[in-house]
């Protein structure tokens, strides 16, 4: 179960903040693309879906996302990307008020956290990208439960946890885009 946060947080565009950080990778993203619930439903992967900035042409991420209970503000995007032949990155997303220093961790089926350090914040959060063309990506698709980590400013962990089933399928079908 999701810890409750109670720090502030800004609403934002699940596309702003897609827009956001693949500017920060210098990937050229027109806008979104309204999809059919029809579409959309054929582009989930258990907790995971398939999104698409821009035209055909645009940048496509396997994404999930945290919702806080009370107000269902995100509280984390993380977005699997594959820019180019062999690369894959993990673009994640959390909202202000996170501690900086402490970065952000990931951690697979009870493995030791992986630590990473945030990148930029801007109006629509925290941002951090992170390599997962190193074997992560393939943790991520033979694990079946990942949690993600950060601080808030007092220190206190915020984790949240996810469930990996539909990773390894909608890697797959991003690839075949």
């Amino acid at each position: 179960m999701a810890r409750s946060i109670h720090f502030p947080l800004r609403r934002h565009s699940v596309w702003r903040a897609g827009l956001a950080a693949t500017a920060l990778l210098g990937i050229s993203a027109v806008g979104a693309v309204a999809q059919s619930d029809a579409a959309s439903a054929e582009r989930r992967f258990g907790d995971w879906r398939i999104e698409c900035l821009g035209d055909a042409d645009a940048a496509c991420a396997l994404t999930f996302e945290a919702l806080r209970a009370s107000d269902r503000a995100v509280v984390l995007s993380a977005r699997i990307m594959l820019p180019g032949s062999g690369e894959a990155l993990i673009l994640a997303t959390t909202p202000w008020g996170v501690s900086l220093p402490r970065g952000f961790g990931v951690k697979i089926d009870g493995d030791a956290y992986q630590r990473y350090p945030f990148e930029f914040c801007d109006p629509s959060g925290c941002h951090l990208a992170i390599d997962a063309s190193t074997g992560l990506l393939d943790q991520l698709k033979a694990g079946r439960f990942a949690e993600f980590e950060f601080f808030d400013q007092k220190g206190a962990p915020l984790t949240i946890p996810a469930s990996l089933t539909g990773v390894t399928r909608g890697v797959a079908a991003l690839e075949a885009l």
